[in-house]
């Protein structure tokens, strides 16, 4: 296996296998997880170049050229982002949760997180200090704020509502 991400969701963790083009599902056991199962189900084009999921109840992948595709139950959905402006071209992470309508996406060359709602529409972009390379970030929706690592230092920023 090569895997390139991983998130948690439902008590199961999923990692994404870019040279497998599959995404493997392991349940939780007594003694830890299980044996990966194969979550997706569709013939896949490939998963080169993908960077980074996350999971609402479907799947989010993110790819290294900007691009995004999103799986229900194992089957790819049409769906896509809109253009942001400028174009996101190397997004680096994504974040999105159950129960949110949103969609951010990390963008380190361009020092920014951009903000897409689950259609796909850009909402608006967070811009950073051009100095700055965020490592991971994270969304507090219920809080009104997100946070970034740039190296150790932890910063906030206040989500538009």
């Amino acid at each position: 296996h090569t895997f390139t991400a991983i998130t948690v969701f439902q008590g199961r963790l999923y990692m994404l296998d870019t040279a497998q083009n599959q995404i493997f599902r392991f349940n939780r056991t007594a003694a830890g997880f299980g044996s990966a199962t194969g979550w997706i189900r569709d013939e896949v084009r490939s998963l080169a170049g993908a960077v980074d999921l996350d999971i609402d109840g479907s799947v989010y992948i993110t790819y290294d050229d900007g691009r995004m595709e999103r799986y229900f139950q194992g089957t790819r959905e049409s769906f896509s982002l809109n253009a942001a402006d400028p174009t996101l071209q190397a997004p680096q992470m994504l974040w999105t949760a159950e129960g949110s309508e949103h969609i951010y996406v990390l963008e380190n060359a361009k020092h920014r997180i951009l903000h897409f709602n689950k259609d796909g529409r850009f909402l608006e972009q967070y811009a950073f200090a051009d100095d700055s390379t965020i490592s991971a970030f994270t969304i507090d929706e219920a809080g009104g704020n997100g946070f970034i690592l740039t190296g150790s230092r932890v910063s906030e920023f206040p989500l538009h509502r």
